[in-house]
């Protein structure tokens, strides 16, 4: 009797662990396959696209810094800080992962294949976008009008300076840079642009220079031309170098990874004529980095802290009261810097860029300063639109691994700022002993009389002094 008891228990035992057994297989099968159906898909050369029903559109995390890609260990801090009064702007900051669809639109950043991934991984590290999306795009591509419905109805004089376009590039991507040339061949009246100056500074690659060589030399010769410096000199003296083979009176600087929108040299072009003292700035749309998809950006205006970074505000209040307000040129403290127009000669009257900056960082604080105080005006100008890419972080920096960002706004700090460089050195106080290179050639444009300091970027437009 104890015998059948003892195969009996041991015949139970079994039945439960096959049960409990087959409950985990069923479990980890069921699993496996929903986070499988959760993750976005890699497509090899040999799976197939899947049905349209499992396509699903995924969220990225992506903490981009607008206008400028800066460096990770300030992202989350920026984000915080700077656009706490621009949370549309950052909700719109937030990229979507292309899927398959029945258009080509929504395929051009599908992984095919092994190369495709391969492509996709190395154009991020290079470049810090999607080149396959990019590539899949092409030389050209119609972009959402994104200005006020007031602003298609504005008419301008037949009569308006004609520009030079300087775009200064570094190992930029083939075809982001022949797009940005082509959207501004596509969207620029012929009569108002003089050429376009394309500044390689020293790019470490080979190919690319003799190839953009060859496609201008084929397709864009009578409106492109194309330099190379004979040693880095950076984004800077770059675009100094730039603006002094141009013979257009009216100087736009433009990135590298941009394309302009419908009628967007016009405005800027209109104000320059009222004014040669008129630095204007067009409104910076958002082209996604992993996406390359175009969407508007609010009208927002740019202002900086004491640490000397760049940061979007909201405009003041009462600023857009009536429909009319939304087309009219706005006062800015500070621009972003990868995107204006200013006149020609008066440009070098400012004495250009600081020379003596290195390669990135704090030139477009110096600029913005630098115009106000020596009698201009910088103003946002809402009908004029042009996409930018905007990247996670910059895909190069120093050759020498120097802090460029905290040497050039050292130099901006003891330039410009007279007493107030002490809030800068109170936010950096390793800056203190810090070499930052000879300014004595920059100060003595401070000396002017009628100068005082920050002009027009006076109490409301100061960072608040309260930072102990």
């Amino acid at each position: 009797m104890s015998n059948v008891k003892r195969y009996y228990s041991f015949l139970l035992g079994i039945i439960a662990a096959s049960i409990t057994w087959s409950v985990v297989l069923y479990l980890y099968i069921k699993l496996g396959n929903d986070l499988h159906k959760s993750l976005p898909k890699v497509i090899s050369a040999n799976h197939t696209i899947q049905n349209a029903k499992e396509k699903q559109v995924y969220k990225i995390e992506n903490d981009i810094v607008l206008p400028y890609e800066n460096s990770l260990k300030s992202l989350y801090y920026q984000k915080k800080k700077y656009f706490r009064n621009s949370e549309k702007l950052v909700k719109q900051l937030q990229p979507v992962v292309p899927v398959a669809s029945n258009g080509l639109e929504g395929e051009l950043g599908l992984v095919r294949t092994i190369e495709d991934q391969k492509k996709r991984d190395e154009g991020y590290k290079n470049f810090a976008f999607n080149v396959l999306v990019s590539d899949g795009i092409g030389m050209h591509r119609d972009l959402p009008d994104t200005r006020h419905q007031l602003c298609k109805s504005q008419t301008y004089s037949q009569y308006l300076p004609i520009a030079s376009v300087v775009i200064c590039f570094y190992n930029e991507h083939y075809t982001t840079l022949l797009r940005s040339v082509h959207s501004i061949l596509d969207r620029t009246p012929s009569e108002l642009l003089k050429e376009i100056i394309l500044v390689n500074d020293f790019s470490d690659s080979v190919d690319l220079h003799r190839n953009v060589s060859d496609y201008v030399t084929s397709h864009l010769k009578d409106k492109v031309k194309l330099y190379k410096t004979k040693k880095r000199l950076g984004l800077i003296r770059a675009r100094m170098f730039g603006a002094r083979k141009a013979s257009g009176k009216v100087l736009v600087f433009l990135d590298s990874h941009i394309e302009v929108n419908t009628d967007w040299i016009q405005p800027l072009l209109s104000r320059i004529a009222e004014s040669k003292t008129n630095v204007v700035v067009p409104i910076i749309d958002i082209i996604n980095a992993e996406t390359f998809k175009y969407s508007s950006s609010p009208l927002v205006r740019g202002g900086f802290n004491w640490g000397l970074h760049f940061k979007w505000e909201n405009l003041p209040k009462n600023t857009l009261k009536h429909d009319e307000d939304f087309i009219k040129p706005i006062l800015t403290p500070t621009m972003a810097g990868g995107l204006f127009a200013i006149y020609r000669e008066y440009f070098r009257e400012l004495g250009e860029y600081d020379s003596g900056m290195n390669i990135w960082g704090g030139e477009n604080l110096e600029i913005s300063f630098r115009i106000w105080m020596c009698g201009g005006n910088l103003e946002l100008i809402p009908c004029s639109r042009v996409g930018h890419v905007f990247r996670k972080r910059r895909p190069y920096g120093s050759p020498t691994g120097e802090d460029t960002m905290t040497r050039n706004s050292l130099r901006v700090a003891n330039v410009w700022m007279d007493d107030y460089k002490d809030y800068f050195y109170k936010q950096h106080p390793y800056a203190r002993n810090m070499p930052y290179g000879d300014i004595s050639g920059e100060g003595e444009i401070t000396e002017e009389p009628e100068l005082p300091e920050l002009r027009m970027v006076p109490a409301e437009h100061l960072p608040g002094t309260d930072i102990a």
